[in-house]
């Protein structure tokens, strides 16, 4: 749901899977116990990005949503950001450019275009339609 803050989506799909804040703490081995989770639910808490993954895996949802809520980034797309300076500067003028979902894939698509065309192979990301 659009809006949503990442413990809202966290309680909401607990909720629709059936499970207690205890058996979700339990099934992602929150380091703490239930109490934490409750805490996260109520955005008053904050957990790492491997306890994000996990309740991504046990909720259904999409990490990069739930990271994205959480206000987190990926460990993969900091490494790419770190590697190379004109990584910045892309995210810098697409955010300038304020590109909607639907321009976001279609740049990956020409980026993956690209790549074939220049005789590399990339691993296509599942979440863009083509």
């Amino acid at each position: 749901m659009e809006g949503e803050t990442f413990g809202a989506v966290v309680k909401r799909r607990r909720l629709e899977k059936g499970f207690s804040l205890r058996e979700l703490a339990r099934r992602v081995k929150m380091p703490s116990s239930y109490s934490h989770l409750w805490q996260v639910e109520r955005g008053e808490g904050t957990v790492s990005e491997e306890t994000i993954q996990k309740l991504a895996d046990e909720l259904g949802e999409p990490v990069d949503r739930l990271l994205q809520l959480a206000g987190k980034v990926s460990k993969d797309v900091r490494q790419a950001i770190l590697e190379s300076e004109r990584a910045s500067a892309f995210l810098r003028t697409a955010r300038k450019l304020r590109l909607s979902d639907a321009d976001w894939d279609e740049l990956i698509r020409h980026m993956e275009e690209l790549t074939v065309c220049k005789g590399k192979s990339v691993a296509v990301d599942p979440r863009i339609t083509k």
